[in-house]
C-alpha cells in the first residue's frame, strides 16, 4: 500500500485508515451494510476518492463470498429483484460520474439526504401504502448511481428495506444481498473503466485480511445477541455517519 500513498502520510493518518476498515467491516458483519460509509470517507484522507473507491470494492470481494451463503439461506428474491435489476442500470452512470465530477459536492448531497431519511424513519414514518417494483427499481438506480459515483450506495437499498423490517433475520439477509450484488456489479463497471490497477489491487490484499476478520466479528455477534437492536443500530450508524461526512466536507 505504500506505493500509493502520499509521501507526506503521518502515522495518524495510517492508524485512521486501519481503524476505518476495521470499524467498517465489523458493521458490515453485524448490520450487513456500513461498511462503505465508513471506510471510504476514511480512505480519502489517503488517496484519491477515485482510488478509495476501487480498494473498497476489491477489498469487498471476499466479504462478498464470506456473507453469500447464509444469505442465500434467509434472502427473499421477490422483494429485491427489482432493486437488483435497478443497479445494473445505475452502476455504470455512477462509475461515469466517479472519474468525471467532483465527488465532495456528491457526498455532501447524499449525506443530507440520508439524514433526511434516517430522521424519517426513527421518528416512526414509513412509506404509505405498497413498496411496489417501481419504488424498488427506482431505489435500485439511485443506489447504483450513488455507489459507482462515491461508494456510498447503501443508504437507500438500507432506507427501502428497514421501513418494511418485519424479521430480522430475513432484513438482514435481503440487505447483505443487495449488497453483495452492488460490490460485484461496481467492479466490473470500474474494470471496464480501467481504474483497477495493480497498485490497487495489491492494497485490497493487504488491508482484506482486516476486514474480513472484523467483517467475522461482527457477524458472530449479531447472531449471538444482537438482533434485537438491529434497528436501532442501523439507525444510529447511518446517522451518525451521515454527519460526519458533511462535517468534513464543510
Amino acid at each position: 500500500m505504500i506505493d500509493i500513498l502520499p509521501a507526506g502520510l503521518t502515522l495518524w493518518e495510517m492508524a485512521a485508515g486501519l481503524s476505518g476498515i476495521a470499524i467498517g467491516g465489523f458493521l458490515r458483519g453485524f448490520l450487513g451494510f456500513g461498511a462503505a460509509l465508513l471506510i471510504v470517507p476514511v480512505l480519502t484522507l489517503i488517496v484519491t476518492p477515485v482510488e478509495a473507491v476501487v480498494i473498497f470494492v476489491l477489498m469487498e470481494i471476499p466479504n462478498v463470498i464470506y456473507l453469500m451463503p447464509s444469505a442465500l439461506r434467509e434472502f427473499e428474491l421477490r422483494r429485491i429483484s427489482f432493486m437488483i435489476l435497478g443497479m445494473l442500470i445505475g452502476i455504470p452512470a455512477g462509475s461515469y460520474i466517479l472519474v468525471s465530477v467532483d465527488s465532495n459536492s456528491i457526498k455532501l448531497a447524499i449525506s443530507t439526504v440520508v439524514l433526511l431519511l434516517v430522521v424519517m424513519l426513527a421518528s416512526g414514518w414509513k412509506i404509505k401504502g405498497k413498496i411496489g417494483p417501481h419504488i424498488m427499481l427506482l431505489t435500485g438506480i439511485i443506489g447504483g448511481t450513488m455507489h459507482g459515483s462515491v461508494g456510498l450506495g447503501g443508504p437507500p437499498f438500507v432506507t427501502i428495506l428497514l421501513s418494511r423490517i418485519r424479521n430480522p433475520l430475513k432484513t438482514r439477509a435481503n440487505i447483505v444481498m443487495v449488497l453483495n450484488c452492488l460490490s460485484i456489479f461496481t467492479a466490473i463497471s470500474l474494470l471496464s473503466y480501467g481504474t483497477i490497477n495493480t497498485e490497487l489491487l495489491v492494497a485490497s490484499c493487504v488491508a482484506a485480511p482486516i476486514y474480513i476478520l472484523c467483517t467475522a466479528t461482527g457477524s458472530h455477534y449479531f447472531r449471538g445477541r444482537g438482533n434485537e437492536y438491529f434497528k436501532k443500530v442501523a439507525l444510529i450508524i447511518l446517522a451518525f455517519i451521515s454527519l460526519s461526512i458533511i462535517y468534513s466536507i464543510i
